[in-house]
């Protein structure tokens, strides 16, 4: 399981989280949750592939309410 953890702060009442994770520049899993949080602290989203992670560049591309937060990136040996 891959975790990314982001803070935030004063997140819309009904803000949508999704989460975008791409292998090679391919889309290979994508995830919508609503976030109903609000103030602020730190948050996180996960994957873990049935199967193990496969060898290659990823990324991450993290929206809350239809904004993009961040990109992480990462590889996988």
């Amino acid at each position: 399981t891959i975790y990314v953890f982001f803070d935030y702060r004063r997140a819309p009442p009904s803000a949508v989280l999704r989460h975008t994770w791409f292998r090679d520049g391919s889309s290979v899993y994508f995830s919508s949750e609503d976030f109903a949080r609000d103030n602020g602290g730190t948050a996180f989203v996960t994957w873990a592939p049935e199967g193990g992670f496969q060898v290659g560049l990823y990324e991450v591309q993290v929206m809350l309410g239809g904004t993009p937060q961040f990109v992480a990136n990462f590889e996988v040996r």
